[in-house]
């Protein structure tokens, strides 16, 4: 996508550039479902009737859509970005398992640091106090940790809830 944005647009100013390449861009994901050539129609007849009401997107592209080389600077860009959507489509469910992977990481790591760490005085309160409203008995807490009692309130939790 980088290579692309140097080669296309060479007329416009930097900020004139990036302004395209963010509105295409957006444009594009919006408009997924339409191939290359129906959203750079789509894209023109858009500007095009912006400009004509005197409202456009970006006022330096309507001035630019007689342009032969703009044209195909955007065709050329826009075909990267379907490129581009289409890719990371593809790449969507490795993606999210990894998210996944890593949150079960994060919280495996947790769990470690919690078993190593003594429970807090407002922990083993809430221990006691849940223990006396429910009427169970109380464990051990001479050796418990953070996490031990975590998972001990859950359990209390969960079957009150139930």
């Amino acid at each position: 996508m980088l290579n692309i944005k140097s080669q296309v647009f060479l007329q416009l100013t930097k900020k004139q550039k990036a302004s395209l390449c963010t509105f295409l861009k957006s444009f594009a994901k919006n408009n997924k479902t339409l191939n290359e050539d129906e959203l750079l129609n789509k894209f023109i007849e858009d500007e095009t009737y912006y400009y004509n009401i005197n409202s456009p997107h970006l006022y330096f592209v309507a001035e630019n859509l007689e342009d032969d080389d703009f044209v195909r600077d955007l065709k050329k860009y826009i075909e990267a970005l379907m490129t581009d959507i289409k890719y990371k489509e593809k790449q969507k469910p490795y993606i999210e398992e990894q998210k996944k992977k890593l949150k079960e990481e994060r919280k495996r790591a947790q769990d470690f640091k919690l078993k190593k760490e003594k429970p807090t005085p407002k922990q083993l309160k809430y221990y006691k106090n849940l223990s006396k409203k429910y009427n169970l008995e109380l464990k051990n807490l001479e050796n418990a940790s953070k996490y031990d009692l975590k998972v001990w309130i859950g359990e209390i939790l969960d079957n009150a809830n139930k």
